[in-house]
């Protein structure tokens, strides 16, 4: 059972978080595309792709692939997979997806077209803005790091059963990590204003003052980045700002998988009361 995607565009045009695609020592790189030969959804592909940060469960299609961020097995009992890698559930055999078989729930099929043939449409659903963004570590300076592409199904519809990203981390009730915060009023300022976004001094003190070691470090640099009588800096195309930004994200990632053990438990009782 997928309980989260996250969609990416195939091309650098559309998405600069695009799956990478081309030729590594005379051999293509494996992708989510779909083969050309028979398969048994045209067009549609569902397969693992191994990664430095392990096998992602991936649906590919022609236009884009959709990133299986929450899993579970409903056929024996084991914990949910919360994050980017998915172990419990691996296609890496083209036999294997060849042999996949995908059911749609109904309900959210017909939101997904509704929501499809609204040339208007800019998010997933009209609430929790920051939980639709996807779970990224880099390329802070481009718009298409803020696309609202990341939904849940109808069981874990519930904040408290979706992945946690940089962007929510700062909600997450046991976090020590005050760096999370920048994250967050980030992804709020771009989701509210677009290419015009902008990042508060103000904001960036608060992060400052109450972080230590090389966040400390990497927040004085981002304070650097303003001048005397600067309030704001810009946040789309800042390139100075993104390096450091990059710089602090991972930084993060022990947090991330903290707070999304508790995603696992909330997810796996949403699941026994259905």
């Amino acid at each position: 059972m997928m309980n989260t995607i996250e969609v990416y565009g195939r091309t650098k045009a559309i998405d600069v978080h695009r799956e990478h695609f081309g030729v590594v020592k005379g051999h293509m790189i494996k992708t989510s595309l779909p083969p050309p030969t028979p398969i048994r959804y045209p067009d549609v592909w569902p397969t693992t792709l191994a990664t430095a940060d392990g096998p992602k469960l991936i649906i590919g299609t022609q236009a884009m692939n959709a990133l299986v961020a929450s899993s579970m097995r409903l056929d024996r009992r084991e914990a949910p997979s919360v994050g980017a890698s998915t172990h419990s559930f691996t296609l890496e055999a083209h036999a294997d997806a060849l042999a996949t078989r995908i059911f749609i729930d109904k309900e959210s099929m017909d939101q997904a077209t509704i929501l499809a043939n609204d040339a208007s449409a800019t998010a997933i659903s009209d609430t929790h803005y920051l939980g639709q963004l996807r779970q990224l570590n880099s390329k802070y300076d481009s718009m298409a790091t803020f696309f609202l592409a990341r939904a849940s199904g109808p069981i874990t519809k519930a904040h408290v059963c979706q992945p946690y990203s940089l962007f929510t981390l700062h909600d997450y009730d046991k976090s020590r990590s005050s760096n999370a915060a920048l994250f967050s009023y980030l992804g709020s300022a771009v989701i509210t204003l677009g290419k015009d976004a902008k990042l508060a001094r103000d904001d960036v003190v608060d992060c400052h003052d109450s972080s230590t070691g090389k966040a400390n470090k990497i927040m004085a640099g981002i304070l650097g980045l303003f001048d005397d009588n600067t309030h704001h800096i810009p946040i789309i195309k800042n390139a100075a700002l993104n390096k450091l930004l990059e710089e602090l994200a991972p930084l993060l990632h022990p947090s991330l998988a903290a707070a999304n053990k508790t995603v696992e438990i909330a997810i796996a009782a949403a699941f026994s009361s259905n």
